[in-house]
């Protein structure tokens, strides 16, 4: 089990480069269309209540 850890922590250190350039490119996008991913969550979780049953 350690052992196992230590091979996806060193795994991990590897990709960290990747993943957070990944993480900035996700970001730079989520900001560059925000306005949308906001309006579409703001209607997910609208559609969520409607759903939820009222009590």
């Amino acid at each position: 089990m350690i052992n196992l850890f230590n091979f996806k922590w060193k795994e991990a250190m590897k990709n960290g480069y990747k993943l957070i350039t990944m993480r900035k490119v996700l970001i730079y996008q989520q900001q560059k269309k925000g306005s949308i991913y906001q309006r579409s969550t703001l209607m997910a979780s609208s559609i969520i209540f409607k759903t939820l049953p009222k009590n």
